[in-house]
């Protein structure tokens, strides 16, 4: 029984896959009521158009990975090297209207 979620995420830059945390660290335990998780990634530079796509790794009933959201940005548009994306500016979170999957205050920085 899965008891919380496994993500990882992938960068595309102008529509190309530039880096898979998956092969480089592997993928993170988080436990069901943990509040945040951080991804440590420093070597990846990015310029231009960028999706990150992220995926929850669950290994039963049988090994797969489910899309969990995306967020497109460009990287003109970031300020002091920080991006902060609210739920609402989230592409497959902002559907949750309801709040069963993403909290209201769901972020990603």
């Amino acid at each position: 029984k899965n008891e919380g979620c496994d993500p990882w995420f992938i960068v595309e830059q102008n529509f190309r896959e530039v880096f898979d945390y998956s092969k480089h660290h592997g993928v993170n335990k988080m436990k069901k009521r943990q509040e945040s998780i951080e991804f440590v990634c420093n070597d990846v530079v990015l310029h231009g158009d960028i999706r990150i796509t992220f995926y929850d790794h669950d290994e039963f009933p049988v090994p797969r990975d489910e899309k969990m959201f995306f967020v497109w940005f460009h990287t003109g548009f970031i300020e002091e090297n920080k991006l902060v994306l609210v739920k609402d500016e989230i592409d497959g979170a902002s559907k949750d209207k309801r709040c069963k999957v993403f909290k209201q205050e769901f972020r990603v920085e």
